[in-house]
């Protein structure tokens, strides 16, 4: 079984509102003459996912409240007032437009309607009472609006429920809902790759996901009915099959499926060339800035600024997974392929000039781009590119974009299977790279074997996890304690020669860039997955860049302001009049970014559709529109325990008083509890159609 993991999270922050769609799409699929039928996977038996009663102190635990929760909101209200109509009510997880998507959830009430009437008889049946804190991340008007909405909802019920709306920086946003912490949180998600596995798996696989396991969320039949679609070669038994995973995780209510958003990014008009760019391509997360034109004329030129909201993880892209710090990484590092102009379907090649794929799909083999380097002059190669993705999968951050590499890849899987147990040792990386998954021909041809066909292999390439790193930089930078004498021993550095077994050391390090004489670059810098937080992470290239990008990364403060300048070593060819410099700087409060957008002190600005009216009509900004695959939900946290800080139950008794006349007198008996929940609270449900049985038949030899 493959293997993903714990991604976070690739679409919660829109720098700029910057995730464009100009054409819908998917990667493309082979199709084969195989006889489509019902996949039904093997020998399980069971409701749908979640307790009928409520675990004390969670109620999130029970289906039911689930449901009513997901009844509780008003998506028309939402999308027509919040959003200004720039959204569409999402209906599962892969979005609309996309391969995959299934348009008859709501019709068939596995998605259910706003209905507080309903809910409210659904929130007095379970008899859950006390305070649930529900988190969105600071500077995000339309979460923020979304969130109260959803508290006015559900206090107006008078049902006992009352809910703290707190707003949380982003990092300790992130850290709560990854340590699984907030009982209900406002996200969103735009792909990795436009293909249904990367809403799937991510937002429903109990083991591997991002979202399943961070909402204790997990449907061991749904589980395996994701693995096989993500395998599977035939176009219609594909789609059938994620149309049955959207089916029953709707069942499930682990989400409030909240709305997919419309592209809103506004421009000073003195920026041209922003859609022949690329930049409206819905796979980057940040404007091709090396392509756009400022006029000379314009305030602070030779200058883009731009300015947002929240700040960035470690921006190592072996380790970051979330939007902010992916659009940095594209401005810095480059792919062996990348998406063409606009296009989310369409690739072309970055540091590779071409590729081709063996018949059977298993096999890659790229002819790499010559003359490259580094913006420390370090030389691209195959030897480079090699290290660089074997680099991020031996690391294997939990919380990283390395899966979507590792996952296909031979000797992946299993490596990813004991990294997100206990760990990995350095003879477990070793095991990895005598797998053979990633193998140098020659110096600048590159071969990629996989252990099974996987349809969206190249498009998972393209996501800055694939991107070439300097070596040089990795080693000269690594944390003190990493020396040649000790690492191995203590902290288990994978030694450098393992890489490139059929190389003497000194023309391994040559290769790699590095000075075979000087003894403390003869290290490879990287250490295998840990179930520790320490020996795993490359504190250095959290807070660096060094890469083959069009630009160079300059300060780093992301709670002022981030810089990029030029790259002279660039391959590339500038468009005459770009940017000299880029400037980001954070900027939460929403009034002054449209305040300075307008007086030209920036050149755009992250306005949520709140204030869409206040940029609308006038001539010194542009405004690009139109559909994405960017969906926003709320997820239930189904933990059986929950910090006090986010949820606090009301004890609340139950008295029962039976009286009894007897010839001697009146007998009173009283007893008193915590209210529970009753066989008639599941019939309930049964008649309102919320537990639907999902089974197959057992074989027995």
């Amino acid at each position: 079984m493959r293997k993903h993991k714990l991604l976070l999270i690739s679409s919660a922050l829109l720098i700029v509102g910057i995730f464009m769609l100009s054409s819908y799409g998917v990667a493309a699929t082979k199709t084969t003459d195989v006889a489509v039928s019902e996949y039904k996977p093997s020998e399980l038996k069971r409701y749908s996912w979640g307790n009928e009663t409520a675990t004390l102190g969670n109620p999130f635990t029970s289906l039911l409240f689930r449901k009513a929760f997901a009844m509780s909101f008003d998506y028309d209200t939402f999308i027509n007032n919040v959003t200004n109509g720039f959204a569409e009510r999402m209906e599962g997880v892969i979005p609309n437009g996309m391969f995959g998507h299934h348009d008859q959830l709501i019709e068939k009430g596995l998605i259910p309607e706003y209905n507080p009437d309903a809910a409210k008889a659904i929130f007095q049946q379970v008899g859950w009472r006390g305070t649930i804190t529900l988190g969105y991340n600071a500077g995000n008007e339309v979460r923020k609006q979304g969130c109260l909405l959803l508290k006015s909802a559900i206090e107006s019920m008078d049902a006992g429920i009352r809910i703290n709306v707190r707003e949380m920086e982003w990092p300790d946003y992130l850290s709560a809902v990854r340590n699984r912490e907030l009982p209900i949180f406002f996200l969103g998600w735009a792909p990795d790759y436009a293909d249904p596995d990367n809403y799937a798996a991510p937002f429903l696989h109990g083991e591997y996901g991002i979202y399943a396991p961070r909402l204790n969320y997990n449907n061991p039949m749904l589980n395996e009915l994701i693995e096989n679609a993500s395998k599977e070669l035939n176009v219609t038994k594909r789609e059938q099959m994620y149309h049955q995973i959207e089916e029953m995780a709707a069942s499930d209510y682990p989400f409030i499926y909240g709305y997919q958003a419309h592209r809103f990014t506004v421009l000073r008009s003195w920026i041209h060339n922003y859609n022949e760019s690329g930049s409206l391509n819905p796979m980057s997360s940040f404007a091709n800035v090396e392509y756009l034109v400022k006029e000379a004329n314009a305030t602070n030129p030779g200058k883009f600024i731009v300015e947002t909201i929240g700040e960035p993880d470690p921006i190592d892209p072996a380790t970051n997974y979330e939007s902010f710090g992916s659009g940095l990484n594209e401005l810095v590092y480059e792919t062996l392929v990348d998406y063409k102009g606009n296009s989310a379907t369409e690739l072309e090649g970055k540091l590779a000039v071409n590729w081709t794929v063996s018949d059977d799909g298993k096999q890659y083999n790229f002819t790499l781009r010559q003359g490259v380097t580094f913006s420390d002059n370090t030389p691209f190669n195959a030897y480079v590119m090699k290290y660089s993705l074997d680099r991020a999968i031996i690391m294997m951050d939990p919380f990283g974009p390395a899966w979507m590499i590792a996952q296909a890849i031979k000797g992946g899987p299993a490596y990813m299977s004991k990294a997100f147990t206990n760990g990995t040792t350095v003879a477990d990386a070793i095991d990895y790279l005598n797998a053979g998954g990633i193998k140098v021909i020659d110096e600048y041809t590159l071969q990629i074997n996989l252990e099974f066909p996987y349809t969206p292999f190249l498009y998972a390439l393209a996501y800055r996890v694939g991107a070439a790193v300097s070596p040089k930089a990795v080693i000269w930078h690594r944390p003190s304690e990493y020396t040649t004498n000790t690492s191995d021993a203590t902290y288990g550095m994978v030694p450098l020669d393992e890489w490139f077994p059929d190389l003497n050391q000194t023309s391994a390090w040559d290769k790699l860039g590095l000075d075979p004489n000087n003894a403390s670059n003869l290290v490879s810098g990287v250490v295998p997955s840990s179930p520790a937080d320490g020996p795993n992470k490359h504190t250095w290239m959290a807070t660096h860049a060094v890469g083959t990008g069009p630009f160079v990364l300059g300060t780093f403060d992301p709670a002022t302001e981030i810089t990029f300048t030029k790259n002279t070593n660039w391959w590339g060819n500038f468009t005459t009049g770009s940017p000299d410099e880029i400037i980001i700087k954070k900027v939460n409060e929403v009034d002054t970014r449209i305040q300075d957008l307008k007086e030209g002190q920036a050149d755009s600005v992250y306005v949520p559709t709140t204030h869409a009216s206040e940029v609308q009509n006038d001539p010194n900004l542009q405004i690009f529109t139109g559909p994405t695959f960017t969906v926003m939900f709320f997820g239930m946290n189904m933990n059986n325990t929950l910090p006090a800080e986010f949820i606090q139950q009301e004890e609340v008794t139950v008295t029962t008083t039976t009286t009894t006349t007897a010839a001697e007198g009146t007998e009173t008996t009283t007893t008193e509890g915590v209210p529970g929940f009753e066989l008639s609270t599941l019939l309930a449900a049964l008649a309102l159609g919320t537990v639907i049985l999902y089974e197959t038949k057992q074989r027995r030899k």
